[in-house]
């Protein structure tokens, strides 16, 4: 991928949804520069390809983590709120260990995700 097409690839990165991302790049490579050969073109689409595939993936993982935080953060606050009543100081101290605790749920359930093989091509 070449400056131009790297430049244009970056503005994609406003959209905030994957997939308006993924139609972004992809017109994006399917579109020759102007000026440029067409042959100059396809042999940059391949690594611009990867590219925009892993932050793909990575923003629609992150959206749907970002609902599930959301959820998390609501009832570890209304947990904290009924336990602690009140107390500003024992509220931060319950919200604290909640995170520190899910930190570290939460890397373990990740590690085991990707500990097993990949699915089969099937």
């Amino acid at each position: 991928m070449d400056a131009r097409t790297g430049i244009r690839v970056e503005r994609c990165k406003r959209f905030a949804k994957g997939d308006d991302y993924e139609r972004c790049v992809r017109l994006i490579n399917r579109l020759p520069e102007r000026g440029s050969s067409s042959s100059a073109s396809s042999s940059s689409a391949p690594a611009g390809d990867d590219e925009w595939k892993w932050t793909n993936i990575f923003n629609r993982l992150e959206e749907k983590l970002g609902s599930t935080v959301k959820f998390v953060s609501v009832m570890g606050k209304q947990f904290c709120k009924d336990r602690t009543s009140g107390s500003s100081t024992t509220s931060r101290e319950c919200m604290s260990r909640l995170g520190d605790e899910l930190k570290v749920r939460m890397s373990r359930l990740i590690d085991e995700a990707f500990r097993g093989d990949l699915p089969s091509a099937r």
